[in-house]
């Protein structure tokens, strides 16, 4: 099986398509063992005088193949044909298409390139449509010759057969033919096994074209419904990814969202020392990280007011807001399930874009929200070029 992956690469098919393709092959192994046992089996029996039994059996084994397989194929080798085509269809997919399915899932995993550079090419879905096109008339095409061209009356298992006799019988007439014959009763032990396998090739092939022919139905029905559907990177993403697999991508992606999130936050811009040299005898200064000045919050339960007056003094004493007011707060108390959307407001410099940083930097250390949130991104803030200086909107 793992020699057989190397030919029909699984990430090149749709799931239950790879699982119809490999059950296809495995019957096919099958059938062929049947058809290739019978066929060295010696079935074939003739009521005759043992001086003339294989003499007899000879020559009605060829009468009855000239009547019931009139185009001389052997039943094993039109099993070969059938699923040999079939499977070697698959193999030259997956191999054309192999490469291109890992650029298109590579270029997945970059999401920072895919917005630029995503893929407008629909080769992934003509190939496969193709494909699907091509094992479908084979299919129809098989049944056609099975059951009209090559073994249109099955296989009986009684059969008379006719020998003329006499060493003159080539040169006589046909009536003298006809009197001087000697009618011979034989019979196949195995005819009824192998018309029974037969209808089982035809009922394989039947299967497999309706399987097909519902994936085709399927597939209209996605590109009627979204045309972007027929771009590579909608179709490996949506149709040829299982839910394992792209259960598994997303994790993978969500995992590198968290660790670029936890280099790119620990260090923030706005805690940098201001002198970045020694001054003087004085140390380098250290720039500050996040987690080691975050305050937590407080809830101040209601707006200060105050009754300013014009006594400095006055303004000093009153200006302090008691502390009966304040109290600490989670983020999870802020963000619940009755309160999932929240909209921070304020004047510039109070620490809103501090507070959020803190916020996805200890959700993707996972010291936050205890798996509550699947999945959280941190925007990065574009820088504008003004009159040739760079500045950050506010």
């Amino acid at each position: 099986m793992e020699h057989l992956k190397d030919f029909l690469t699984p990430k090149t098919f749709n799931k239950i398509s790879y699982v119809a393709v490999i059950c296809w092959i495995v019957y096919g192994v099958m059938l062929l063992g049947i058809f290739a046992q019978m066929e060295n089996s010696d079935s074939f029996r003739c009521e005759a005088k043992l001086e003339k039994m294989d003499l007899v059996r000879g020559k009605c084994s060829d009468q009855y193949n000239k009547q019931y397989n009139k185009s001389g194929i052997p039943v094993y080798g039109f099993v070969i044909a059938n699923f040999f085509l079939i499977g070697i269809v698959c193999v030259i997919y997956s191999q054309v298409v192999k490469s291109r399915v890992d650029e298109v899932r590579a270029n997945r995993q970059r999401p920072e390139a895919e917005g630029q550079n995503r893929p407008k090419r629909r080769k992934l879905f003509v190939a496969y449509f193709c494909q699907l096109a091509t094992r479908f008339a084979i299919g129809i095409i098989f049944i056609v010759l099975q059951i009209r061209v090559l073994y249109p009356d099955s296989f009986p298992s009684n059969f008379l057969c006719q020998i003329v006799g006499g060493s003159q019988a080539a040169n006589a007439s046909s009536t003298s033919n006809i009197q001087n014959s000697t009618m011979y009763e034989c019979h196949n032990q195995q005819a009824t096994k192998k018309t029974s396998w037969m209808k089982a090739v035809t009922v394989g092939n039947g299967v497999l074209a309706l399987i097909i022919l519902i994936e085709i139905f399927i597939l209209g029905l996605r590109v009627k419904k979204e045309k972007t559907f027929l771009e590579d990177l909608e179709f490996v993403k949506y149709y040829l990814l299982s839910q394992e697999q792209l259960g598994r991508t997303v994790k993978e992606f969500i995992k590198r969202q968290r660790e670029k999130i936890i280099e790119s936050t620990e260090n923030d811009p706005g805690l940098k020392a201001l002198f970045q040299g020694k001054h003087g005898e004085g140390k380098r200064n250290k720039d500050l990280k996040l987690d080691h000045v975050y305050t937590n919050l407080s809830l101040i339960t209601d707006r200060a007011r105050y009754k300013i007056t014009g006594n400095r003094q006055e303004q000093l004493k009153m200006f302090p807001m008691p502390q009966e007011i304040f109290q600490q707060i989670t983020r999870e108390e802020i963000v619940d399930a009755e309160n999932k959307k929240i909209l921070i407001v304020g004047r510039p410099g109070i620490g809103k874009t501090l507070f959020l940083t803190k916020w996805i930097r200890d959700w993707a250390s996972g010291s936050a929200f205890n798996g509550e949130l699947q999945f959280a991104f941190f925007p990065e803030v574009p820088q504008i070029q003004l009159r040739g200086k760079t500045a950050q909107p506010s």
